[in-house]
């Protein structure tokens, strides 16, 4: 019920915050840009990207009104600035026990060929210290073992990622999971979840429809590699791919992957 206070002086209804949770190489990035900032009432803080370069050293503070977080890429690593100061503290379920969130997925087997691109060759190198080290170790890790290798030895730690993903889904009071797949597959019915959650401004919406068409060919030295659904069937051996089906079963199952 409105407050006579609020009657009586026409106060501008306040927004809860909002927490935006997401995967690397899942149009983080793209979100970032394009969706994130242009949230009426809502002021959007990346508090990721301050960590990254080397602006923020401390665990942030967090409004319960007003502001619109993220993106939050799931990552838990030792020794990561981003995971200690960011992730851990958002991750605990009496923090999202009272929050609003917005969580966002792609097929993990996509995830994991374009994490090992992003990983080898494509992705800069931090100018945080700690950040960097751990930047050059991934690389040098999978430029030794390839892509079919990479992908299965770093798969336990993206369905690890899943099951966090899923219990925030679960723990916070207001949330919505939506797909990449159906951003580029289904965008009208995505657009009308996603308009329910988020008030995005009309062209900010046309854009995020523009930016998320699969390139016609690959880019294998840009940020956006392909964008394709299921590219990974292509760039994975037979015995590769069988052996991710298994590992990531319950995933795929829990989110509607075909395995």
């Amino acid at each position: 019920m409105e407050t006579l206070l609020r009657r009586l002086f026409r106060l501008p209804k306040r927004e809860k915050s909002i927490f935006f949770f997401t995967l690397h190489k899942s149009a983080s990035t793209l979100f970032g840009k394009v969706v994130l900032p242009h949230i009426s009432n809502l002021r959007h803080i990346d508090f990721a990207a301050k960590i990254y370069s080397g602006e923020l050293k401390k665990p942030p503070v967090f409004e319960t009104y007003g502001y619109i977080y993220g993106p939050i890429r799931v990552w838990q690593e030792s020794h990561n600035p981003e995971s200690e100061l960011l992730l851990e503290p958002c991750l605990k379920n009496d923090f999202l026990a009272s929050k609003k969130c917005l969580l966002f997925i792609r097929d993990p087997r996509d995830i994991l060929v374009s994490f090992y691109y992003s990983v080898a060759s494509t992705h800069g190198i931090s100018d945080v210290p700690e950040i960097a080290l751990l930047q050059n170790q991934r690389r040098a890790e999978a430029m030794e073992l390839g892509l079919d290798a990479y992908c299965l030895k770093i798969a336990p730690k993206i369905r690890e990622n899943f099951l966090t993903l899923q219990r925030v889904h679960e723990s916070c009071k207001y949330s919505l999971l939506l797909r990449y797949e159906d951003l580029v597959q289904n965008f009208s019915p995505f657009s009308t979840q996603l308009r329910s959650f988020l008030d995005i401004h009309p062209e900010s919406l046309q854009r995020l429809f523009n930016e998320s068409r699969p390139l016609q060919n690959e880019n294998l030295s840009g940020h956006k590699r392909s964008g394709a659904i299921e590219g990974f069937r292509n760039k994975l051996t037979k015995n590769t791919l069988s052996t991710l089906n298994d590992q990531l079963r319950d995933i795929l199952i829990t989110f509607n992957y075909p395995h």
